[in-house]
């Protein structure tokens, strides 16, 4: 009888083992979609600041001296620098794979600076005759 509870005891912890196992085989895949999601989250972040801070300038560059515009932006975790120099815009976002470079050329020159903190930004777009100067307004979350 005695020998009888040992081996269910010791089946009953086998099968526990197992179970963990296949547990934190799943958690640990889980993990990594949830990981590479946010990733993709973070990288489409970046893209549609760059497309609407360029679609802005490209605007009011088009309407001349003194034509100004804010545009509301998101700025995800983990950027590292940003930049408006020379008639480009540039977001360096690091991921898994290391640093990548997101950047838009424009046809004409464009200065100034977007926020690199993580956060939700009205950046001010204004056209000052032969350029674009980009700027920070304020956070507002």
């Amino acid at each position: 009888m005695a020998r009888k509870k040992s081996q269910t005891s010791v089946e009953f912890i086998i099968t526990a083992a197992l179970l963990f196992s296949v547990i934190l085989v799943i958690a640990a895949a889980n993990l990594d979609v949830l990981a590479s999601g946010n990733e993709r989250m973070r990288i489409t972040k970046v893209k549609h600041a760059i497309d609407e801070l360029s679609k802005q300038a490209e605007l009011v560059y088009q309407e001349g001296y003194g034509a100004k515009t804010k545009v509301y932006i998101n700025i995800p975790n983990s950027i590292s620098a940003t930049s408006v120099n020379d008639g480009i815009i540039t977001i360096n976002l690091t991921t898994m794979g290391g640093e990548e470079s997101f950047f838009r050329k424009l046809d004409f020159n464009a200065t100034g600076t977007i926020p690199s903190e993580e956060g939700s930004y009205w950046v001010e777009v204004e056209s000052l005759g032969t350029y674009v100067e980009i700027s920070n307004i304020n956070t507002t979350g």
